[in-house]
Protein backbone atom coordinates (compact mmCIF):
# COMPACT_ATOMS: atom_id res chain seq x y z
CA UNK A 1 0.00 0.00 0.00
CA UNK A 2 1.33 3.20 -0.82
CA UNK A 3 1.58 5.94 1.88
CA UNK A 4 0.73 9.64 1.43
CA UNK A 5 4.24 10.89 1.10
CA UNK A 6 4.84 8.36 -1.57
CA UNK A 7 2.29 9.51 -3.80
CA UNK A 8 2.74 13.12 -3.31
CA UNK A 9 6.55 12.06 -3.99
CA UNK A 10 5.16 10.36 -7.27
CA UNK A 11 3.03 13.17 -8.45
CA UNK A 12 6.06 15.97 -8.59
CA UNK A 13 6.89 14.27 -11.51
CA UNK A 14 3.83 14.68 -13.54
CA UNK A 15 4.69 18.56 -14.57
CA UNK A 16 7.80 16.79 -16.46
CA UNK A 17 6.08 14.41 -18.07
CA UNK A 18 3.46 16.57 -19.60
CA UNK A 19 6.08 19.08 -20.80
CA UNK A 20 8.27 16.54 -22.52
CA UNK A 21 4.69 15.21 -24.05
CA UNK A 22 4.07 19.24 -24.90
CA UNK A 23 7.48 19.01 -26.81
CA UNK A 24 6.98 16.20 -28.59
CA UNK A 25 3.94 16.58 -29.73
CA UNK A 26 5.19 20.42 -31.00
CA UNK A 27 8.00 18.32 -33.06
CA UNK A 28 5.53 16.19 -34.43
CA UNK A 29 3.29 18.82 -35.58
CA UNK A 30 6.31 20.60 -37.21
CA UNK A 31 7.86 17.46 -38.57
CA UNK A 32 3.89 16.93 -40.61
CA UNK A 33 3.54 20.24 -41.56
CA UNK A 34 7.09 20.85 -43.18
CA UNK A 35 6.60 16.89 -44.67
CA UNK A 36 3.60 18.46 -46.96
CA UNK A 37 5.95 21.11 -48.41
CA UNK A 38 8.78 18.50 -49.20
CA UNK A 39 8.50 17.94 -53.46
CA UNK A 40 8.67 14.32 -53.62
CA UNK A 41 8.62 12.05 -56.72
CA UNK A 42 8.57 7.81 -57.09
CA UNK A 43 11.08 7.42 -59.95
CA UNK A 44 11.74 3.77 -62.00
CA UNK A 45 13.44 2.97 -65.32
CA UNK A 46 12.81 -0.56 -66.89
CA UNK A 47 11.88 -2.44 -69.90
CA UNK A 48 8.70 -2.61 -70.89
CA UNK A 49 7.15 -4.23 -74.15
CA UNK A 50 4.12 -2.01 -75.92
CA UNK A 51 1.16 -3.93 -77.56
CA UNK A 52 -0.23 -2.26 -80.18
CA UNK A 53 -3.61 -2.96 -82.21
CA UNK A 54 -5.47 -5.98 -81.53
CA UNK A 55 -6.84 -8.79 -83.80
CA UNK A 56 -4.78 -12.01 -85.32
CA UNK A 57 -1.48 -9.67 -85.77
CA UNK A 58 -0.73 -7.21 -83.21
CA UNK A 59 2.27 -5.51 -83.12
CA UNK A 60 4.23 -5.08 -80.01
CA UNK A 61 7.69 -2.96 -79.52
CA UNK A 62 10.51 -2.94 -76.40
CA UNK A 63 10.73 -0.09 -74.50
CA UNK A 64 12.91 1.39 -71.83
CA UNK A 65 10.08 3.03 -69.55
CA UNK A 66 11.34 5.93 -67.46
CA UNK A 67 7.82 6.50 -65.15
CA UNK A 68 7.60 9.49 -62.71
CA UNK A 69 4.63 9.89 -60.06
CA UNK A 70 4.19 12.70 -57.95
CA UNK A 71 3.81 11.14 -54.21
CA UNK A 72 3.48 14.35 -52.58
CA UNK A 73 0.76 17.25 -52.39
CA UNK A 74 3.29 19.59 -53.54
CA UNK A 75 3.15 20.03 -57.77
CA UNK A 76 6.55 19.56 -59.45
CA UNK A 77 7.23 20.14 -62.68
CA UNK A 78 9.81 17.65 -64.08
CA UNK A 79 12.77 19.67 -66.13
CA UNK A 80 15.09 17.26 -67.91
CA UNK A 81 15.95 13.40 -67.30
CA UNK A 82 19.32 11.88 -66.90
CA UNK A 83 22.05 9.00 -66.14
CA UNK A 84 24.40 9.36 -63.49
CA UNK A 85 26.86 6.05 -63.98
CA UNK A 86 29.60 4.54 -61.55
CA UNK A 87 30.63 4.11 -57.97
CA UNK A 88 33.70 6.80 -57.33
CA UNK A 89 34.53 8.03 -60.93
CA UNK A 90 30.97 8.89 -61.45
CA UNK A 91 29.93 10.01 -64.68
CA UNK A 92 26.44 12.36 -65.27
CA UNK A 93 24.88 12.07 -68.81
CA UNK A 94 21.39 14.05 -69.42
CA UNK A 95 18.43 12.05 -72.18
CA UNK A 96 17.57 14.84 -74.88
CA UNK A 97 14.23 14.21 -75.17
CA UNK A 98 12.76 12.57 -78.79
CA UNK A 99 9.77 13.62 -80.56
CA UNK A 100 7.00 11.67 -79.55
CA UNK A 101 3.54 12.76 -80.53
CA UNK A 102 2.07 10.69 -77.56
CA UNK A 103 4.38 12.33 -74.66
CA UNK A 104 3.90 15.92 -73.72
CA UNK A 105 7.14 17.56 -73.73
CA UNK A 106 9.48 18.97 -71.23
CA UNK A 107 9.21 20.59 -68.39
CA UNK A 108 6.16 18.65 -67.44
CA UNK A 109 3.91 20.03 -64.35
CA UNK A 110 2.72 16.52 -61.97
CA UNK A 111 0.10 17.18 -59.43
CA UNK A 112 -0.07 14.94 -56.45
CA UNK A 113 -0.89 11.34 -57.77
CA UNK A 114 -0.36 12.46 -61.33
CA UNK A 115 2.49 10.43 -63.55
CA UNK A 116 4.32 10.82 -66.53
CA UNK A 117 6.23 8.50 -69.12
CA UNK A 118 8.86 8.24 -71.03
CA UNK A 119 9.30 5.86 -73.67
CA UNK A 120 12.73 4.97 -75.14
CA UNK A 121 12.48 2.35 -78.01
CA UNK A 122 14.80 -0.75 -78.27
CA UNK A 123 13.92 -1.59 -81.41
CA UNK A 124 16.59 -2.94 -83.87
CA UNK A 125 16.49 0.86 -86.10
CA UNK A 126 16.95 2.59 -82.88
CA UNK A 127 20.70 3.03 -81.52
CA UNK A 128 19.77 3.99 -78.14
CA UNK A 129 21.03 0.77 -76.21
CA UNK A 130 23.99 0.63 -78.73
CA UNK A 131 24.95 4.26 -78.09
CA UNK A 132 23.95 4.11 -74.58
CA UNK A 133 26.60 1.24 -73.68
CA UNK A 134 29.34 2.60 -75.82
CA UNK A 135 29.09 5.74 -74.22
CA UNK A 136 28.65 5.06 -70.73
CA UNK A 137 29.80 1.57 -69.49
CA UNK A 138 32.72 0.93 -72.10
CA UNK A 139 33.59 -2.35 -74.30
CA UNK A 140 32.85 -4.99 -71.46
CA UNK A 141 31.13 -3.63 -69.19
CA UNK A 142 31.03 -5.43 -65.76
CA UNK A 143 27.57 -6.11 -63.42
CA UNK A 144 29.07 -4.39 -60.62
CA UNK A 145 29.11 -1.10 -63.14
CA UNK A 146 25.70 -1.64 -64.01
CA UNK A 147 24.12 -2.11 -60.66
CA UNK A 148 25.42 1.55 -60.03
CA UNK A 149 23.64 3.21 -63.18
CA UNK A 150 20.94 5.85 -61.70
CA UNK A 151 18.04 7.26 -63.84
CA UNK A 152 17.57 10.98 -62.33
CA UNK A 153 14.83 13.34 -62.51
CA UNK A 154 15.62 16.80 -62.63
CA UNK A 155 12.65 19.12 -61.16
CA UNK A 156 11.98 22.63 -61.48
CA UNK A 157 13.25 24.08 -57.51
CA UNK A 158 16.87 22.16 -58.35
CA UNK A 159 15.74 18.96 -56.97
CA UNK A 160 17.20 15.87 -58.10
CA UNK A 161 15.20 12.45 -57.91
CA UNK A 162 17.16 9.53 -58.34
CA UNK A 163 16.25 5.47 -58.74
CA UNK A 164 18.41 2.70 -59.60
CA UNK A 165 17.63 0.36 -62.62
CA UNK A 166 15.08 -2.10 -62.55
CA UNK A 167 16.68 -5.78 -62.73
CA UNK A 168 15.09 -6.38 -66.06
CA UNK A 169 16.60 -3.65 -67.94
CA UNK A 170 20.12 -4.31 -66.11
CA UNK A 171 19.97 -7.45 -67.76
CA UNK A 172 19.43 -6.19 -70.64
CA UNK A 173 21.91 -4.28 -70.91
CA UNK A 174 24.32 -6.75 -69.94
CA UNK A 175 23.05 -9.02 -72.84
CA UNK A 176 23.60 -6.73 -75.17
CA UNK A 177 27.24 -6.24 -74.67
CA UNK A 178 29.32 -8.10 -77.40
CA UNK A 179 31.02 -10.89 -76.09
CA UNK A 180 34.94 -10.67 -76.69
CA UNK A 181 36.08 -13.15 -78.98
CA UNK A 182 39.09 -15.40 -78.90
CA UNK A 183 41.96 -14.54 -81.40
Amino acid sequence: MLTKETWLFINTFAPWVAAIGSIGAVIVALYLARRSDQLRLDVSAGVRMIVMGSGLHPQSEEVVSIRITNIGRREAEVVGLGWRIGIFRRRYLEQMPSFNPLEPPLPVRLRDGEEMFRRIPLSPTSLWLDDFIRTCLGKWPHLLEVKFIRVRVFTSVGRVFEACLEPGLQRKLLQHVEVPRAP
